[in-house]
């Protein structure tokens, strides 16, 4: 479902004219080969765990549907766009928990230490291209927001419903935070800075996992 939104974005946007024509009709054939594998995948779900999996998905699915709203209008990088697109789909590490058995308490704390990652990302980056655009920016909130997705972990943490090791991991977007917006940074384009925040993210997630793993 998530590799559906380009082909249906091309076939959404299409005029109809005979230059888009072909390429509208590529975009529906391809729509319907990853429709048919989602919808054997959901099956597939079903059958091995029940429908208790896929609960996330619909209570977040406004989100999703938010940010193709502003999507197929060519507005993705609109703030509120960047924020309802990883709301809805860190659902998925919600989804996959219950399959595998998890209660419904770890399992929203996943999707919140998903989030406590996500939206600090969001808003670094925006202030990180500014700045490299000489455009002025707050620093401040990059780091208020940071500090605030911070305790959102230590909650959960002090609650036993996420490892002691997601701090640590959260360290890793503090001290990008702080160099990436500061004099001492190495001036980066933007396809730069977004290959080095899915390395972060990256990172972030597997320290996480090991973390659930050992359970630290």
């Amino acid at each position: 479902m998530f590799l559906l939104r380009h082909p249906l974005k091309i076939y959404l946007r299409g005029s109809g004219s005979l230059v888009d024509s072909p390429r509208r009709r590529v975009a529906f054939v391809v729509c319907g080969v990853y429709g048919v594998v989602a919808l054997a995948g959901i099956t597939g779900c079903i059958g091995l765990a029940g429908p208790r999996p896929l609960a996330p998905f619909v209570i977040l699915s406004p989100f999703a549907g938010v940010y193709l709203f502003y999507d197929t209008k060519k507005q993705s990088r609109k703030l509120i766009a960047e924020l309802a697109g990883p709301f809805g789909l860190a659902g998925v590490a919600t989804g996959i928990a219950l399959a595998g058995g998890w209660s419904w308490g770890p399992a929203v704390a996943l999707w919140v230490v998903v989030m406590a990652r996500t939206i600090p990302s969001i808003f670094y980056v925006r202030a990180r291209l500014r700045l490299e655009s000489g455009r002025p920016l707050d620093r401040g909130f990059v780091f208020v927001i940071h500090l605030l997705c911070a305790l959102v972990v230590i909650v959960l943490i002090r609650w036993g419903m996420a490892p002691a090791m997601t701090l640590a991991a959260f360290g890793l977007l503090w001290v990008r935070a702080l160099h990436g917006l500061s004099r001492f940074r190495r001036p980066s384009k933007a396809v730069r800075i977004g290959f080095q925040e899915i390395a972060y993210g990256l990172a972030y997630v597997v320290w996480v996992a090991i973390g659930y793993r050992v359970g630290l």
